[in-house]
């Protein structure tokens, strides 16, 4: 029997089962499924309460690096790939890496951009000007010299067996050809074209300023805001949207603060009461009912890019961002060939205006960033014919 073993950096949760395509690999595919969530071993317990989303009760949550070590050595390793999720930031990810590599498993690493991203040219000026920003921010320095060293310790020393899914196509053999994770769910589950109803404006929400998110990851500090005031444009912002647009604005919970169980409600009391969509299968359900997307840098906007729906992508001139936050923002209004909107100063022309898609500008980002291959399959069926070859050259080898 096939088996394929996901290993997880953060909590492994039940929007991660939905996500990732699970239960079409063990339905479809017939695969063994093996989940390790290795948050308590990677990261801080502060980082990892965080989450608010239900984690999945079925992964093996490992308490320690020889506990993991024991877990993982009893496993079959004839029929055996890894989907690893996780990255290599610091001792014990690199050692966990390197345990696979001596085991000798096919390793597939996931490495999508997901999403557009300002990159800066990083010259002198540019780290005299981190520095300036983040001070004696030891914490922060530490995290990202380990970061850069065990990333490149990986890249000289832990080729063998690695592969990874990328949106384009390469000569390279380690490349798989595949799409972003948004963009595979829109195919996996059978996302139709668009239809008549576009009932909603939907809100990709990012979880900030109300939650810190992955600062608390590289103890990156935040700039000083005032959340309420934040929130209380934000809402008057969404309140002229469905006086202009006629249409009801909803809200999406970033996937760490999903929770069925709120139903219709939010962790962030700042909404108001407004709607939310809690289900972790919310954005296929909505896609073809949305008149258009808000997104404040969410890699969610593949939905919309994907069936050609209007995106607005919004900031604050009132709000304190951390350096190049607003950047990304800006270049990804660019690509997408819109107008970036100030919630705390906008016109109704301007929204108007943006509800013009550029096709031209849409297909080219997703030909960049979430898919450069024609293959309509989605990325377990993709990953299930890279396990199908690499099982006939082990059969080929015996046989030889």
């Amino acid at each position: 029997m096939k088996q394929i073993l996901f290993l997880s950096s953060y909590k492994f949760t039940e929007f991660d089962y939905f996500k990732w395509e699970i239960s079409f690999f063990k339905k479809k595919l017939k695969c063994k499924v093996i989940i390790h969530d290795l948050s308590k071993i990677l990261v801080s317990p502060r980082f990892n309460k965080v989450w608010k989303t239900p984690e999945y009760r079925y992964a093996f949550k490992a308490s320690s690096l020889l506990n993991w070590f024991k877990m993982f050595s009893k496993l079959k390793k004839t029929n055996l790939i890894v989907y690893n999720l996780i990255g290599v930031y610091n001792l014990k990810s690199f050692l966990i890496k390197l345990i696979l590599h001596f085991y000798d498993v096919k390793v597939i690493n996931y490495s999508v951009d997901d999403v557009k991203q300002y990159v800066p040219e990083k010259n002198i000026n540019f780290y005299i000007k981190k520095i300036l920003i983040n001070k004696f921010n030891l914490k922060l320095y530490y995290f990202y010299i380990h970061d850069y060293l065990f990333k490149s310790l990986d890249k000289i020393f832990l080729k063998k067996n690695n592969y990874y899914l990328k949106s384009e196509n390469s000569e390279k053999n380690n490349i798989i050809a595949s799409h972003s994770q948004d963009f595979s769910n829109i195919l996996s589950y059978n996302i139709q074209d668009r239809v008549n109803s576009k009932k909603f404006i939907v809100y990709l929400d990012t979880g900030g300023p109300f939650f810190t998110g992955d600062a608390l990851l590289n103890n990156l500090k935040l700039p000083e805001n005032n959340n309420e005031l934040f929130y209380k444009n934000l809402n008057s912002f969404f309140d002229s949207l469905e006086k202009i647009f006629k249409k009801r604005v909803i809200i999406v919970p970033h996937s760490k603060f999903k929770n069925p169980s709120l139903k219709d409600k939010n962790y962030i009391h700042y909404f108001n009461n407004r709607r939310s969509i809690n289900d972790y299968d919310a954005l296929p359900k909505l896609v073809n009912k949305t008149f258009f997307f808000i997104s404040r840098g969410s890699t969610a906007i593949s939905y919309g890019i994907v069936k050609s729906i209007p995106i607005q992508i919004i900031y604050s001139s009132s709000y304190n961002y951390l350096h190049n936050e607003k950047n990304d923002l800006k270049l990804q209004s660019k690509t997408l060939g819109t107008k970036l909107i100030d919630i705390d100063k906008y016109s109704e022309k301007k929204l108007r205006k943006n509800l013009k898609v550029n096709i031209d500008k849409f297909k080219k980002y997703k030909l960049d960033f979430l898919s450069s291959i024609k293959n309509e399959k989605p990325n377990y069926q993709i990953i299930n014919k890279f396990f199908l070859k690499y099982s006939n050259e082990k059969k080929n080898k015996k046989t030889n």
